[in-house]
């Protein structure tokens, strides 16, 4: 892996990224907005509804969020 490269511009980020080598490019700590999907649930190409299990448990503490925010309106 090769040193820090700076940021710069898109353009220079799409030619690091085009050599193919791996490269510690440090970003602007202007904060990246990420949003994070857990889905117990969704449906198929085909339609059908699918369901995975809740490996984080994380299903009843918004159901039981989503309770309290109804009971408010």
């Amino acid at each position: 892996m090769r040193g820090p490269v700076p940021y710069g511009t898109p353009e220079r980020l799409a030619a690091e990224i085009a050599k193919g080598d791996e490269v510690f490019i440090p970003v602007p700590d202007k904060g990246i907005p990420v949003h994070i999907l857990y889905w117990t649930c969704f449906v198929d190409k085909e339609g059908g509804l699918q369901f995975r299990p809740d490996v984080y448990s994380w299903n009843k503490k918004m159901e039981a969020a989503l309770a309290r925010k109804s009971r408010s309106f």
